[in-house]
């Protein structure tokens, strides 16, 4: 099914609110769409080259990085920051 906002508007709009944390993940070409879709809602996001392996129509992924710099990039622009790796194991209790 391709990313559609109803879809995930109307699943966040059934969930038991407080949720701590969620996200969304999208492969192929959905991949980049569905993680700025997320963070535009409050959600996370992660990326990779295991999600997609064009960057842009046409051009191949270079590395890791290329997707991460994009997914941060969308972030910059919702005013979002990274997690810290120190958040991100309080937020799940994970030593």
């Amino acid at each position: 099914m391709p990313p559609m906002l109803k879809h995930l508007s109307h699943y966040l709009d059934s969930c038991p609110f407080p949720v701590s944390s969620w996200q969304v993940s999208g492969v192929g070409r959905a991949a980049i769409p569905t993680a700025m879709i997320s963070l535009a809602l409050g959600g996370n996001a992660r990326t990779g080259m295991e999600d997609a392996a064009y960057i842009d129509r046409g051009e191949y992924v270079k590395d890791n990085q290329q997707m991460v710099d994009r997914v941060l990039t969308a972030g910059e622009l919702l005013n979002r920051e990274p997690a810290s790796i120190e958040r991100v194991r309080e937020e799940f209790a994970v030593d």
